[in-house]
């Protein structure tokens, strides 16, 4: 999406502080989209299933995009919903102890 949005706001001349998603992405009647009510595992399948980056989130009705989410924000919000097990396994790894956690 990154690179769409380089090459085609660039080729077409549009002002990048304007310009919107819809101007410049790829449409298809099989685009793979989110819903807003989608949660981040049914996001990340749809993201790995077609081996892709960014995925369009559509409002309740799907009849508009609202926003754009790159695997960058997937792995972001899982790492932060699995804090206290990352941090377990981390101090586990190091000879902490898994069960008390970081000292």
């Amino acid at each position: 999406m990154f690179s769409d949005f380089i090459t085609k706001v660039a080729a077409l001349g549009k002002n990048q502080d304007i310009v919107k998603v819809k101007e410049i992405c790829t449409y298809g009647p099989k685009i793979i989209i989110a819903k807003k009510e989608d949660s981040l595992e049914i996001c990340m399948n749809k993201m790995l299933f077609k081996d892709i980056r960014h995925l369009l989130i559509m409002d309740e009705k799907n009849e508009e995009f609202i926003g754009m989410m790159s695997i960058r924000d997937l792995v972001k919000e899982l790492m932060k919903k699995n804090k206290d097990a990352i941090t377990r396994l981390s101090d586990f790894n190091l000879g902490k102890g898994a069960f008390f956690g970081s000292e």
